[in-house]
């Protein structure tokens, strides 16, 4: 008779989660919504703004030119072979700049790396993503080089 209670107390907790996941995800993707939103308006979403520079053959620079701080970055170079760098950063403030070296590989040829970040600090917002181009050194006048 005890276990009645017991599976009904457990089927509570699972439905009590299920619903705290449940309205935790809406709340994102509704503050996703409102940022997509914002960017159609034509109004400018203040956040994180991320830039890659190629500085030289291959030397990169990764610039947060937001005007707010990205948390947990993962920078994903693919198949690139990253010699300098770091692939994950815990905080990434606006004005920061983060230098790589990146070289291609022998077999295909890359033409972007992957920036994901959270805008808060928690991080149990949904992550946001973004792909940046790779000006690659045969792009480039070979008086350039």
């Amino acid at each position: 008779m005890e276990f009645v209670p017991s599976a009904v107390a457990v089927v509570a907790l699972l439905l009590a989660l299920w619903a705290a996941w449940y309205v935790r995800r809406a709340v994102s993707e509704a503050g996703r919504s409102a940022r997509t939103m914002l960017g159609v308006a034509g109004r400018e979403w203040f956040g994180a703004l991320f830039r890659l520079s190629h500085v030289s053959r291959h030397r990169y620079v990764l610039r947060n030119d937001g005007n707010s701080t990205a948390y947990g970055v993962r920078v994903d170079v693919g198949d690139l072979v990253r010699h300098e760098g770091a692939a994950a950063i815990d905080e990434f403030p606006p004005g920061r700049a983060e230098k790589y070296m990146l070289i291609q590989p022998l077999q295909l040829r890359v033409t972007e790396i992957r920036v994901t970040w959270h805008d808060r600090q928690d991080r149990l917002d949904a992550p946001r993503s973004v792909r940046l181009p790779l000006e690659l050194p045969t792009d480039r006048s070979p008086s350039e080089l």
